[in-house]
């Protein structure tokens, strides 16, 4: 009996650790601030009237901003701070990411719904930009992005993608809804699950083979693994084309800040700096286990006959 009461104890013990590591990682103002800052970075002043779904790389820097603030810096110039704080803490017991999830995930959906919805307030009004591209793009203050006036050939350059943004914005943002925006996002997820799916039906050998060299490419690093690994993602139809070079511009980068690349580059990185605690095959089984609990919370809209 004194036996079952201590294992009952330290079960209970462990349990309010774990929440209250969770608690302390997040709270309701970290939350509202990754929320705000996610919409902001992806979304804020100007786009072509269509929000994107957020894919793991939006994720993953905006939870180290959320952490140092909009100063600091992420990707190889994470700070120390993050990675002995909240990756160490999240590495040592990943049950802590579940509790986190259970205790803020709703108020993340609901923050998150809000931002969307500002957005689109925000483009409808009459003051919003697209609406007068020459006067934004005319305004003296406005500058490149090394702080300098525009010349007026970049100017010029600049109005007229913007008249043709403006347009664009014109016919896509009446058809913008959350219903919309969710049905888009989960996508987006079901495509990096099956990255993380397919990865682990390969043996221990390749898969470290291949993580290794995603690795490596993002290091400058010369691994010929990279374009078997490459071809090999493109045979499982997990990405539409064998990128050229590492360097190859995508998105808001290169080919690496992106899907699948994200996932994998943030596989290598967690088994690299752990390795006594994380193998690839444990990292992707634990973000498979993870997206699972994840889906649950995503908002869900019936599909209309």
């Amino acid at each position: 009996m004194k036996k079952i009461f201590l294992i009952s104890a330290l079960l209970l013990a462990t349990f309010i650790g774990i929440c209250f590591a969770a608690g302390v990682l997040y709270t309701k103002e970290k939350i509202t601030y990754f929320a705000e800052t996610l919409n902001f970075e992806l979304h804020y002043p100007y786009s072509d009237g269509k929000i994107e779904p957020v894919d793991l790389s939006n994720m993953l820097y905006t939870n180290i901003y959320t952490f140092v603030g909009k100063e600091g810096t992420a990707g190889v110039n994470t700070p120390d701070s993050y990675k002995n704080g909240w990756r160490t803490v999240v590495a040592d017991n990943p049950e802590i990411a579940y509790e986190a999830l259970s205790m803020f995930g709703q108020t993340f959906i609901d923050e998150y719904n809000g931002q969307l919805l500002k957005w689109k307030d925000m483009m409808e009004s009459d003051t919003a930009a697209w609406k007068k591209p020459k006067k934004f793009i005319t305004d003296t203050s406005y500058r490149n992005a090394f702080g300098e006036p525009l010349s007026d050939e970049d100017r010029n350059k600049l109005l007229a993608r913007w008249k043709k943004d403006s347009a664009a914005i014109a016919m896509n943002l009446p058809t913008f809804s959350l219903e919309n925006y969710w049905k888009e996002q989960r996508k987006v997820f079901d495509r990096y699950r099956s990255v993380a799916k397919k990865c682990l039906l390969l043996d221990d050998k390749t898969l470290n083979k291949y993580i290794i060299s995603v690795g490596n490419t993002c290091e400058d690093k010369d691994d010929p693994n990279i374009e078997k690994f490459w071809k090999w993602l493109y045979d499982q139809k997990l990405i539409e084309k064998i990128p050229e070079s590492a360097r190859e511009p995508q998105g808001d980068g290169w080919y690496m800040w992106n899907y699948p690349c994200d996932l994998l580059l943030l596989t290598y990185r967690i088994s690299h700096e752990y390795p006594k605690k994380w193998t690839p095959r444990k990292v992707l089984t634990e973000i498979n286990k993870f997206a699972a609990a994840t889906e649950k919370i995503l908002p869900k809209y019936e599909t209309k006959k």
